[in-house]
């Protein structure tokens, strides 16, 4: 049964933006089935819960209460996101939580009484990124993460929910062990946005291209990885972003998404994001009336861009791209979609977002078997090409992304190829 659950995002700091701020009393959650609360920590020595900083302590039972305005929305809390693991006293504290019975059991009381307290109703586990040496991780990580949830769920029961984040990107991928852990999760939050951004410049294998960060060609090979894993399909949620990866364009005349358009820098910041490289989709709003632009749709990866300013550039997603995701979504029988973040959309535009998303998923029943077997199809019909070598005789090339010819190959890698073979249904 394709599930219908739709799910939003909450960035606890947007109340301090200098403009478009967004307490939890103003969020639209019209049409959504859960809410989650961007992001609590938790102490790397006694695993004790605290809010990010004193304005999310502030909101947290505001946020909660919110629930009572609209018909089984469920509330939950996030722990952790990026900066939790940077550089820092945090770094490491995912690994030291799960790595011993004793800190796994201490953060699990914790998270219960947190959650008790404030009336939360689920936890969702954003750890960036188990495993990754970049980011505090270690080998044990993957199994580690697998015992944490396991034990979560003896502990819950069926009282409260339990989700955790996947990265589209292989290199953090490769540290979870998301079939093992499907049988304790709810289900998965893909964080299928940034898949491009100013960070390009410096990676060999993508290089200062301009590029959409939601690129649905680029979602669907992502989606591959964990096909050829064996995660049921029911378990993603896939994410989608009400904000957009802005780019300082190096020649204005070349402003097409092809791998041959290039940027200096980030994007202008917006007036309340008021960072460089980003802007919320109500900011982009703005732009489109103040300076009468029309939007590139490209029906081929589901996102719109525009150019305005001479040099700037924008990918986002509106409310056509969003449907076309969800059909994406509803063809697969994923379980549901999500966004990041609420808090970034104008909060009285009748978008119909939420609604469309709830009501546009169709009640289809899927044989799970049937399925699997066109995973494992998949798996074995595919294979992934070197960069810049031709697929051999008898594929057909599936997707490509952008990378330089004589780079290091790797079993899979984003820069590289994904092919199959004629004939085969299965799809890397």
């Amino acid at each position: 049964m394709c599930a219908v659950l739709n799910l939003a995002y909450y960035e606890s700091w947007s109340t301090e933006r200098a403009c478009d701020g967004v307490t939890p009393e103003e969020l639209n959650l019209e049409g959504f089935t859960h809410a989650n609360m961007a992001f609590a920590y938790f102490d790397p020595s006694s695993f004790a819960i605290t809010a990010m900083d004193s304005t999310m302590l502030s909101l947290l039972s505001r946020f909660t209460a919110v629930k009572s305005n609209y018909t089984d929305l469920e509330t939950w809390i996030s722990v952790g996101g990026w900066s939790f693991s940077d550089p820092g006293s945090t770094e490491t504290a995912w690994t030291t939580m799960v790595s011993s019975s004793n800190s796994r059991a201490a953060f699990i009381k914790n998270i219960l009484q947190f959650m008790q307290t404030y009336g939360f109703d689920g936890v969702d586990l954003d750890w960036e990124y188990p495993g990754a040496s970049d980011r505090g991780g270690t080998t044990d990580d993957g199994a580690n993460f697998v015992s944490l949830v396991k034990e979560m769920r003896a502990a819950f029961g069926t009282k409260y929910g339990i989700s955790a984040t996947l990265p589209t990107s292989y290199w953090y991928l490769q540290g979870f062990k998301p079939v093992e852990m499907e049988k304790y999760v709810d289900w998965f939050n893909l964080m299928a946005y940034d898949l491009h951004g100013t960070w390009d410049a410096t990676d060999i294998y993508v290089g200062p291209y301009i590029a959409p960060h939601t690129n649905l060609t680029e979602v669907s090979a992502a989606l591959g990885l964990l096909w050829r894993a064996g995660v049921t399909p029911g378990k993603i949620v896939l994410g989608q972003g009400w904000y957009g990866r802005s780019f300082t364009l190096a020649d204005p005349s070349c402003s097409t998404p092809n791998g041959a358009c290039e940027f200096t820098t980030g994007g202008n910041a917006g007036s309340c994001t008021a960072t460089s490289g980003i802007l919320s989709n109500a900011e982009i709003q703005v732009i489109i009336d103040t300076y009468d632009v029309t939007p590139v749709y490209d029906s081929t990866d589901a996102v719109n861009w525009i150019v305005w300013d001479t040099n700037q550039w924008v990918s986002y997603d509106d409310a056509t791209t969003y449907n076309q995701k969800l059909s994406f979504a509803n063809d697969l029988c994923l379980g549901g979609m999500m966004v990041w973040a609420a808090d970034l959309n104008n909060q009285s535009a009748k978008t119909g977002y939420g609604t469309q998303s709830t009501t546009g998923y169709s009640q289809k029943v899927t044989d799970y078997s049937t399925q699997q077997a066109v995973n494992t199809q998949a798996g074995v019909a595919c294979y992934t090409s070197n960069c810049d070598e031709s697929c051999m005789s008898g594929y057909t090339g599936v997707t490509n992304m952008n990378g330089q010819p004589g780079s290091k190959p790797y079993a899979v890698h984003p820069a590289l190829s994904l092919e199959h073979a004629p004939g085969e249904d299965g799809e890397a």
